[in-house]
């Protein structure tokens, strides 16, 4: 009778061993079933990079050639609100694909200050994808790498016709002077320790610079300090130099921006919402220097 009961009990075990065994297979089977399968598509953003994305590319190559009538007016329009240096284009080099294009032109340049010697240089332009164009670096080109791209250096005369940029720029005797022809009032510094000479220049309703020199400025590499006030908000330094160092600095709840090399700062610059300004140094001199040229430009 015990022997019985046992096996009774055995059995039971079995088949409840045998159900338990039947729903798991079921369950694995109705998740299998109602499991999405993996998708073969690829996301959208893997098809098509992301627009503000740049796309790598090399520059083309091929020999240097004359400027046709959209790039000369591609060059004008990135150059439109440039002031301080006159630019002429002389020879298209070459396009690099990016979010956009990226163009090169040989030209001949000049700062706009009297008797200011000419060089050459290779200016990159930026062109977007909705059409606005801008200056994005300039390189300078040695006399014997001109001569590479077929430009005559002798005659001084660029071998193609280019469009030259006006100089705007007009010599004032005073701040007053300035001010009648920007339509506005610059305060500056009478003198800066060093640089012993001054000259005062405005565009009309646009801007004002003042040089302070040690020397003649048509000569290259005089030392000078630079002092720039313009309508607007955009950077009107005309600096294109990558520099070590850059970083912000609160001036008078002004947020300044400072790019320099090692221990000196060459460039400050900043706005006021109304007014651009900015302060360059060719030598370069203390943040303090600087920073009290800032705090007396308004």
């Amino acid at each position: 009778m015990k022997t019985t009961k046992t096996m009774k009990t055995i059995l039971i075990v079995i088949l409840c061993l045998s159900l338990a065994a039947s729903l798991v297979a079921c369950a694995g089977e109705k998740s299998a079933s109602t499991e999405k399968p993996a998708s073969t598509e690829k996301p959208a953003s893997a098809e098509k990079p992301a627009t503000t994305e740049a796309v790598s590319g090399g520059w083309s190559t091929g020999d240097p050639t004359e400027l046709t009538e959209e790039q000369k007016a591609l060059f004008e329009k990135a150059t439109a609100t440039l002031t301080g240096v006159s630019y002429t284009p002389v020879l298209y080099l070459g396009t690099q694909v990016v979010a956009g294009y990226n163009h090169r032109i040989l030209c001949k340049a000049q700062a706009v200050v009297p008797d200011a010697p000419e060089s050459w240089v290779i200016v990159e332009i930026y062109e977007a994808p909705d059409g606005k164009a801008e200056i994005t670096n300039v390189l300078d080109v040695s006399a014997e790498e001109a001569v590479k791209y077929g430009v005559e250096i002798a005659a001084q005369e660029p071998v193609v016709g280019g469009v030259q940029i006006a100089n705007p720029f007009v010599d004032c005797d005073s701040f007053d002077a300035a001010k009648e022809i920007a339509g506005f009032a610059i305060n500056a510094p009478e003198t800066v320790d060093g640089y012993p000479e001054r000259m005062i220049q405005a565009v009309e309703n646009d801007m004002i610079q003042v040089f302070y020199t040690d020397g003649d400025l048509a000569e290259e590499g005089t030392p000078h300090v630079l002092l720039r006030k313009a309508v607007g908000i955009e950077d009107v330094s005309g600096d294109y130099n990558e520099y070590a160092s850059v970083r912000e600095q609160e001036v008078n709840g002004l947020t300044v921006t400072l790019k320099g090399d090692g221990a000196l700062s060459c460039l400050a610059t900043w706005t006021d919402g109304s007014y651009s300004y900015s302060v360059s140094v060719s030598n370069g001199m203390t943040e303090d220097a600087i920073l009290t040229l800032v705090n007396s430009l308004n």
